[in-house]
């Protein structure tokens, strides 16, 4: 799924993707929705709808949006290894990318909008991803989410992954009837 941004004063529109989760709910990252104006997310062979931030975690740099009438089922989440393959779905730039696990470690990362570093379990995956293609879902050989890319390292085909379990314990905190405003 792709998401839009539209800018907020200084902030510009910005792309990227999200995973659809269940009850009308999208997972996606914070780097990408901070400081919009405004959401759009357009669903595989759908048209662009408006959507609203649910939840935000600036410390796991995830985001929660809420498209109404999305009507797909709950993903399955799982974990993996190194060796472990899958592929990238629906990133917004790069589309469908082939990955093998390099590694599964705690990642260090700083806070969105902040300089507190923070520690989360994450993938190193050998693949190619461009920018635009975080908030995209990395789903195992069986079609189960094991994270959602969040960033690429220096060399071209290393991309990072938020793991299955932090958007999991991110969800389980999440009240799918709140909103939250956005250009903050």
């Amino acid at each position: 799924m792709v998401i839009e941004t539209e800018a907020c004063g200084a902030a510009s529109g910005r792309v990227g993707s999200g995973v659809a989760v269940g009850n009308d709910l999208v997972v996606t990252v914070a780097h990408l929705i901070v400081r919009a104006g405004g959401l759009s997310a357009t669903p595989t062979g759908g048209q662009p709808q408006a959507a609203e931030v649910v939840a935000v975690d600036l410390r796991r740099d995830l985001a929660v949006v809420r498209l109404d009438g999305l009507a797909l089922p709950e993903v399955d989440i799982a974990t993996s290894g190194p060796g472990g393959t899958g592929r990238i779905v629906e990133a917004a730039r790069s589309g469908t990318v082939p990955f093998e696990i390099a590694t599964f470690a705690d990642l260090r990362i700083e806070e969105i909008l902040g300089s507190e570093r923070h520690t989360r379990q994450g993938y190193e995956l050998v693949a190619v991803t461009t920018d635009g293609d975080s908030g995209a879902g990395a789903y195992d050989e069986e079609g189960r989410l094991i994270g959602i890319v969040f960033g690429r390292g220096p060399a071209d085909d290393t991309t990072w992954v938020t793991a299955s379990t932090e958007i999991f314990d991110f969800l389980e905190t999440v009240d799918s009837e709140d909103t939250h405003e956005l250009c903050g």
